[in-house]
């Protein structure tokens, strides 16, 4: 999987320990030096502007360290609050993790 590390985001990115778990996560893949990371939103049920925050956040995160964060399998309410919040174009979405993997290697 040429060292990408896929986390599966499932339930809310709202809450305040969600969104913790999410940054907790991201920065220790980063402390272990994986700085190719995919997150699935197949599963996320509900994301509000703390979650999208929370995104934004790790993705700067990555970015500062030389990485890559991208997001795989948004469901219609992931990509339909990317997408009102004009926030889609700044993260790189695939819709199957083969495609995104694929895209790591670019």
């Amino acid at each position: 999987m040429r060292n990408v590390s896929i986390v599966d985001i499932k339930g809310k990115l709202a809450e305040q320990e969600a969104n913790a778990l999410l940054r907790d996560t991201v920065d220790s893949l980063l402390a272990k030096n994986k700085k190719k990371i995919l997150l699935n939103l197949a599963e996320m049920e509900y994301i509000d502007s703390s979650g999208v925050g929370e995104l934004i956040q790790s993705l700067k995160a990555v970015e500062n360290l030389g990485g890559a964060l991208k997001i795989v399998n948004p469901n219609n309410r992931a990509h339909n609050t990317l997408s009102i919040s004009l926030l889609l174009p700044t993260f790189d979405v695939s819709k199957n993790e083969e495609e995104a993997i694929t895209k790591f290697a670019e």
